[in-house]
């Protein structure tokens, strides 16, 4: 596979990803957050294993353990994000907040895997605060913090963490059974959570099924085995820069989807976040420019 290839498969993957957001969105209509996130992932799980079979049953139990470790933070972090995806009025807005994890990992990463702190994060910051901040000015002045959008904060963070603790099993796991294992775990976490506190559903119609099947297969199985994929070919400026693409293709399918639009603050305040989103991510881009190379000598 050629890396051009490989870039434009990562296109198609924040395509399923943002997709996942409008069938995620529907399947909230008729089903309990929590059912829907334990059926989801479980179906997700299932379709995966069959691909790392083999893989899967030579798991030391050290790797399972790890496994079944960042899926549980992994159900958690989804199991909040759902309830902020509930929540929330605008998918647009919601999943420009969540972008905002990516930003959380270089600190994670500096506590867990003893990176540096690149300087981009701390000039990215203080712009994606100022963002967080318009989406939530009330009246044009007065500062009040939907509780959605601390909900959805919230599991930024954790996706954050799970991920920067995945990235460093990763390096002794392959992927596509970790992966696995997480969304399995992942499944069964939010169907007994579901069991528990959650109605169960008596009946849903054959879209909303229709949407939970193309959560699970699209946004899911098929997202990670093409990211999986796609991320040994692609260079990792690439790959981060595609990648970012997700909450632009969320608020555009919102849109055409549910006619959500964007008020003047909401656009201010997402493009904002997607400022601090592209400086954050400068020190891994492969241009000789003066201001990148700053980024890149001077890290913390």
């Amino acid at each position: 596979m050629s890396k051009t290839q490989a870039d434009l498969m990562l296109l198609l993957v924040t395509l399923t990803a943002a997709a996942g957001w409008l069938f995620s969105k529907t399947a909230l209509t008729e089903l309990p957050p929590f059912w829907f996130i334990g059926s989801r992932f479980l179906l997700a799980g299932f379709i995966l294993s069959l691909f790392c079979l083999k893989a899967l049953w030579q798991m030391s139990i050290i790797d399972i353990t790890k496994g079944i470790f960042t899926g549980s933070l992994f159900a958690a972090a989804m199991m909040i994000w759902i309830q902020g995806l509930h929540q929330s009025p605008h998918i647009g807005e919601a999943s420009f907040i969540v972008s905002l994890g990516v930003m959380f990992v270089p600190l994670f990463s500096f506590f867990i895997l003893k990176e540096k702190i690149p300087l981009s994060l701390l000039l990215s910051l203080p712009i994606a605060i100022a963002g967080l901040a318009t989406l939530n000015l009330q009246d044009g002045s007065n500062l009040r913090w939907e509780p959605a959008h601390l909900t959805l904060i919230t599991a930024a963070i954790l996706f954050a963490l799970q991920f920067t603790i995945t990235a460093k099993f990763a390096r002794s796991i392959a992927p596509l059974p970790l992966t696995t294992l997480q969304l399995l775990t992942a499944g069964f976490i939010a169907f007994f959570t579901a069991q528990i506190t959650e109605q169960a559903p008596t009946g849903i119609s054959n879209t909303v099924l229709m949407n939970v099947i193309a959560a699970a297969i699209l946004a899911s199985s098929l997202r990670f085995l093409l990211q999986t994929q796609a991320l040994k070919y692609s260079q990792a400026s690439h790959a981060g820069m595609i990648l970012l693409l997700e909450p632009i293709w969320v608020t555009l399918m919102g849109y055409a989807v549910y006619t959500q639009k964007l008020s003047h603050q909401q656009f201010l305040g997402c493009s904002l976040i997607f400022l601090a989103l592209l400086i954050n991510r400068l020190p891994y881009l492969k241009l000789k420019t003066g201001f990148i190379q700053l980024t890149q000598k001077y890290r913390l």
